[in-house]
């Protein structure tokens, strides 16, 4: 697996006929030398480390999101699935769980070489497996839903746009990160959050267009939530809770989870001296328009219990500076700046 990222990058860089013989002997020196290749986090780079340090941090990082089933056989799984979608008369899905190969995920590892510690980002990939199927087909259906936040940016040109006409006023500001956010998301709040979007957009309009009612794509969800296993030192694991990172539906399920969040914070935050929230996945920037020092601590709190279960951690502008995304904002008394400066540089 970071082999193959390996080959993808070093083919862009190298071309395409010096990549063959230069990679072998690359791969050669890395095994002879019990050497792992992980792509890092945020960087857009890789780390090299020995299997010596590799093993431990890998369990360490499967582990604190994962848990061990001993008594479930992993292999016995697909054919409830199968089962469930001849329930449920998705005569497609069922042959593409029929045609798949392979009865669980497939787990890799990234490096956060942004952090001291430099601990492990838990990914899956649902390749050739039967959940890849499922998710696939509840992935189409969850697209008919809006995702109505007010928060949500797709870029840090949005961030921008907004901070332009103000660049000459007061403005500070901290930001937020939400520790392993998908594998934190509680599955009851996933499900509810899923149900009052159907409930919005219509059952019946849903079922029409979606082929299923909803309560049956509940049961189809909620079941792909508990059964997305990888195997790890021979036993089956699965996540604690929340869904896997590699899962092609954690993105819109995350969106569906923070918009009614976000919408319910948003209106409660108007006694708070906040000018504009932002968020791109788990991160969240918070912009004030007074000392964030006098009032962050305020707003941090009732953000924390408010996303409670989640796990928050947060950053202050340090030198008057605080990164968000790939800027750089520049908090001045009376104006503010900014500069592109991705994790890479």
């Amino acid at each position: 697996m970071y082999m193959d990222a390996f080959v993808r990058v070093a083919y862009i860089f190298i071309g395409p006929v010096m990549v063959t013989w230069k990679l072998r002997k690359v791969e050669a020196y890395l095994k002879d030398n019990a050497l792992a290749v992980l792509p890092a986090d945020k960087e857009g780079w890789f780390a090299v480390l020995s299997y010596k340090l590799f093993n431990p941090k890998a369990s360490e990082a499967v582990s604190s999101v994962f848990k061990s089933h001993d008594n479930v056989v992993i292999s016995k799984v697909k054919p409830q699935a199968k089962k469930l979608c001849e329930k449920l008369n998705l005569s497609k899905l069922v042959s593409g769980i029929a045609n798949s190969k392979k009865v669980c995920l497939e787990v890799f590892f990234s490096v956060k070489t942004h952090k001291p510690e430099k601990p492990f980002r838990v990914i899956v990939s649902e390749n050739g497996t039967w959940q890849k199927s499922v998710a696939l087909f509840l992935q189409s259906k969850l697209g008919l839903l809006a995702v109505e936040d007010l928060f949500l940016v797709k870029n840090s040109g949005q961030v921008l746009d907004f901070i332009r006409p103000r660049s000459k006023q007061r403005m500070c500001g901290f930001s937020i990160d939400i520790k392993d956010l998908y594998y934190s998301l509680p599955h009851e709040s996933i499900l509810s959050c899923v149900e009052e979007s159907i409930d919005k957009l219509g059952s019946i309009t849903f079922q029409n267009s979606a082929g299923v009612s909803s309560s049956s794509f509940l049961e189809l969800l909620s079941f792909y939530l508990k059964s997305t296993f990888i195997q790890w030192n021979g036993k089956p694991h699965l996540q604690k809770e929340g869904i896997c990172i590699g899962s092609c539906i954690a993105p819109i399920l995350s969106d569906l989870f923070f918009a009614k969040l976000d919408r319910t914070v948003s209106g409660d935050l108007s006694d708070y001296r906040s000018m504009r929230i932002f968020r791109f996945v788990d991160d969240f920037l918070i912009l004030l328009d007074c000392d964030p020092m006098s009032c962050a601590l305020d707003i941090l709190n009732f953000i924390k219990e408010r996303f409670k279960p989640l796990v928050l951690t947060h950053e202050l502008p340090v030198n008057n500076t605080l990164r968000f995304l790939d800027i750089a904002l520049i908090f001045h008394l009376d104006h503010t700046c900014w500069t592109y400066k991705p994790r890479s540089n």
